[in-house]
């Protein structure tokens, strides 16, 4: 198995996309479940 090296600026991005997909997700599951949903922000 060979070892993967992500710089500094790759990482962070795919934590920041992380991010925006568990946000995502929650706002879907307050849409579906009819929870309020505050803002298109969060």
């Amino acid at each position: 198995m060979s070892d993967i090296t992500l710089s500094g600026a790759v990482r962070q991005n795919l934590l920041s996309m992380q991010s925006t997909a568990n946000m995502m997700a929650s706002t879907q599951n307050r849409l579906a479940t009819g929870k309020r949903v505050n803002s298109a922000l969060r």
